[in-house]
């Protein structure tokens, strides 16, 4: 026998119904929500979500210094700098061109990061040398199986102008399938970058194999000359570092002295009985026997380093994301000057408990929590108003929040 329910089983069900649908729908908007679809970016060189929030970076706020990164903030907010690793599109397949349209490239076309579409010749920028072997590092904030392709701007590629496919090399000049393994949170490899000169995009894209989505950046990069070993010094014949101290030019002394058997200057040590010799002979100043070899007089060497302005480069650090035992910080070095910066030093702070396991774009040196960065090989000179941004892993068993605090560059 049934019954309808009465007064009292309705008044209970209704509002239960009400709260199941209204977790539902919070459910469906957690799962629709982009950010937990973001898994992933360049770091190195760095793409512009990255670049512009490691500029921005300050106590935990987004607070960009430079102007490029100022503007997409102000368009777009800061929210896709938070998420600077999710530019992606969960149906692209892969798909270049004829599925993204032009001017909206280094979006991926997804609506989120279309500030950082903006055609501009500031945005943050990493320094390459034209045709060397380069070590590419991509973020990987959620590991997946999957392929890289790097793409290149053709030689003529105009910043200030919406960057269109026609701009694009059609294939790319380094393609990995499958994927590097993955390594301390990221991706690594080293390709020989393309022949360029001046600003050029580097354009990233990584396909996953185990689903239809597809991550698309954009690096900003300077091509400076073509890559040459580092000029070596010429030294003067003798003059090598390492090379034996020739022994003085020291005249004849007068009057010549006569020296018992085994007593001559120079000779094994001699027995502790050498009469004094006749006659006294004199000699020049520092050609005494037993007197120190004097090194020999070398000409300066060539190429002779020059340093760098005082207060011409700053350095701003912090943290690009951290878990349980470790985080990943970043250091940007700013040429704030009008000549080029060249064989540069930086320093950083670290909180007490943070061993720094690897670093990119730089070699770094660790010294209780100070860090020394110095530079690689093909970024050894910063322009004018130029930036480098290194990147590194560290383990963290201290206790709080591990921290990156700015130091000096020289």
């Amino acid at each position: 026998m049934t019954h309808a329910p009465d007064r009292e089983d309705r008044i209970v069900t209704r509002p239960l119904i009400a709260v199941v649908a209204a977790l539902a729908a919070l459910v469906a908007m957690v799962v629709a929500s982009p950010t937990a679809q973001a898994h992933g970016a360049t770091t190195n060189p760095a793409s512009r979500t990255y670049a512009c929030y490691v500029d921005g970076l300050t106590g935990g706020q987004i607070i960009p210094k430079n102007a490029a990164c100022a503007a997409a903030v102000a368009q777009g907010g800061t929210q896709p700098l938070y998420d600077w690793y999710g530019v992606l599109r969960s149906d692209g397949a892969g798909r270049t061109r004829g599925y993204i349209p032009d001017g909206q490239i280094c979006s991926g076309g997804n609506p989120k990061y279309a500030a950082y579409d903006q055609p501009r010749t500031d945005w943050p920028s990493t320094n390459l040398t034209s045709g060397a072997a380069y070590d590419f590092v991509y973020g990987a904030w959620v590991p997946h199986p999957g392929a890289f392709r790097l793409y290149v701007t053709k030689q003529g590629y105009n910043p200030s102008q919406p960057l269109t496919w026609s701009m694009m090399e059609e294939q790319p000049f380094f393609t990995a399938d499958p994927q590097p393994a993955l390594d301390n949170g990221a991706y690594r490899w080293t390709a020989t970058l393309p022949v360029r000169t001046g600003r050029h995009v580097i354009y990233a894209v990584w396909t996953r194999s185990d689903s239809a989505e597809t991550f698309y950046s954009c690096s900003d990069v300077v091509f400076g000359g073509t890559a040459s070993p580092t000029p070596s010094p010429s030294y003067p014949g003798g003059c090598e570092p390492g090379a034996p101290t020739p022994a003085p030019s020291c005249p004849p002394v007068s009057p010549s002295p006569s020296y018992p058997a085994g007593c001559e200057p120079g000779a094994p040590t001699p027995a502790p009985s050498c009469p004094p010799v006749s006659p006294s002979p004199s000699y020049p100043a520092g050609c005494e026997p037993g007197a120190p070899t004097p090194a020999p007089s070398c000409p300066p060497v060539s190429p002779s380093p020059t340093p760098n302005p005082t207060g011409q480069c700053t350095v701003t650090a912090g943290i690009a994301s951290a878990w349980n035992g470790g985080f990943q910080g970043s250091v940007t070095i700013r040429n704030t000057g009008s000549t080029p910066v060249s064989s540069w030093t930086a320093t950083a702070t670290v909180a007490a408990g943070a061993t720094v396991t690897s670093a990119w774009n730089a070699v770094h040196t660790q010294s209780g929590t100070t860090l020394t960065f110095r530079p690689m090989s093909w970024n050894t000179t910063i322009p004018p108003g130029g930036t480098i941004t290194i990147g590194f892993l560290s383990n963290f068993s201290g206790g709080g929040t591990p921290t990156v605090t700015a130091g000096t560059c020289r």
